[in-house]
């Protein structure tokens, strides 16, 4: 198992670019060893984190499996054009906590 100390030192190494940017659906992050490049999709993981929550929020009887399926079928009715809108209109109006 990976440590912190390690990702931070793999991170600070440089020896990969990592982007943010849109990637499917159904895929969190990629990697490509051939460029050296990480792309991790931002607007999908924003989606999917705040339709998730929304759903606890709306259906607060509904248990954490039923939660995901609603996520799912949610998200798979969606344009890439709404995700990626909502993620923007997110990421435009939320503030960062510390």
């Amino acid at each position: 198992m990976a440590s912190l100390k390690e990702l931070k030192d793999f991170f600070e190494s440089g020896e990969y670019k990592i982007f943010f940017g849109w990637i499917n659906k159904n895929t969190f992050g990629n990697i490509d060893p051939s460029k050296e490049e990480i792309l991790i999709n931002i607007y999908i993981f924003i989606a999917d984190i705040f339709v998730h929550e929304f759903l606890h929020y709306k259906y607060p009887q509904l248990s954490e499996k039923k939660i995901k399926k609603k996520t799912k079928k949610f998200l798979n009715r969606l344009t890439i054009s709404d995700i990626k809108k909502m993620a923007e209109y997110l990421l435009d109006r939320t503030a960062w906590k510390k």
